[in-house]
């Protein structure tokens, strides 16, 4: 699975893009002189692409397919455990000693009971497997004298008709929901890039004037669309002295699975609630970094953290 570039949520990264957009639309001049690829254009299909991300369906649209399904698995599930409790009792009526009725119940499938009435549906296919193949035998026996209805076979083949199609459809709605999320992580991510890439030129551009240059911090714009953000850490991963930047330097909160990437001149940004994390940082080619932050409610804490190089 595709891991998330930005620490911001979704809404704040389609809002942050549209504004990074909009002030390079409003520079563009500036930034055509500086690089030809920034036409209008090019601005243009920058938007498109944010805005492309954007409609394509959330976790939220995306799980509720899947809920809808998995009610109705569970009904459908519970009518067959139901089902086999009666057909269960139909074969203890049936072979009345207690010998027989043990290796009649285990040919039926009952092995796989207790996991059939927890709706596990690894249990529930082999399970309707052998038990179909009981009923088809035994029929004669088990409708003697009305212990089972002659309807019941009838039935318990609908209810499994209907387990299996339930079942496809759920399978198959999970996958697309996982190619969907990863399709929308890329797409997210795309735009991320493209949006760090032009900041990266906004504040190359204006290296003289460090206040300007700030503008074009994806931090800055982040505290522009939601002021009110959740509290996390920022800052950059830096050479020993401090005077270069180190990429591609990715850092990880353990316990909770968040990751960052640091961007070309080591700017990185992670979301992390109130409390004291354990952040680790790894890069080809320099010691990897454990250290621990205390986080406040409401504060960005800023971390500048110098790589060392592998000896």
């Amino acid at each position: 699975m595709t891991k998330t570039k930005y620490a911001c949520s979704q809404a704040s990264l389609y809002a942050i893009c549209i504004l990074a957009w909009q002030i390079c639309r409003d520079n563009q001049a500036a930034f055509f002189a500086f690089d030809a690829q920034y036409t209008e254009g090019y601005i243009d299909d920058n938007v498109a692409a944010v805005k492309a991300a954007e409609t394509m369906p959330d976790a939220k649209a995306r799980q509720e397919e899947l809920s809808l399904l998995s009610i109705e698995y569970d009904k459908v599930a519970n009518l067959l455990a139901a089902q086999a409790k009666y057909l269960r009792s139909y074969i203890e009526r049936a072979y009345t000693d207690k010998a027989v009725q043990k290796i009649m119940l285990q040919s039926a499938g009952f092995d796989y009971f207790s996991k059939v009435q927890n709706l596990d549906d690894k249990a529930i296919t082999p399970f309707m497997s052998s038990a179909l193949k009981f009923i088809a035998d035994k029929a004669a026996v088990l409708t003697t004298d009305g212990r089972m209805p002659t309807d019941f076979a009838a039935k318990f083949n609908a209810t499994d008709a209907a387990f299996d199609d339930v079942l496809a459809q759920y399978n198959a709605t999970q996958s697309a929901t996982k190619i969907k999320t990863e399709e929308k992580i890329k797409a997210n991510n795309d735009i991320y890039d493209r949006v760090q890439a032009m900041l990266y030129d906004g504040r190359f551009m204006h290296l003289e004037n460090p206040a300007l240059a700030q503008v074009y911090n994806f931090n800055t714009l982040w505290d522009q669309v939601e002021p009110t953000k959740n509290a996390g850490v920022s800052g950059k991963t830096l050479a020993v002295g401090g005077k270069k930047s180190v990429p591609k330097v990715t850092v990880t909160e353990p316990l909770t699975g968040k990751t960052a990437v640091s961007d070309k001149d080591g700017s990185y940004s992670l979301l992390l609630t109130e409390g004291k994390w354990l952040l680790t940082f790894t890069a080809d080619g320099y010691v990897s970094q454990t250290i621990e932050v205390t986080i406040q409610k409401g504060v960005t804490k800023r971390l500048y953290v110098e790589m060392v190089k592998v000896v």
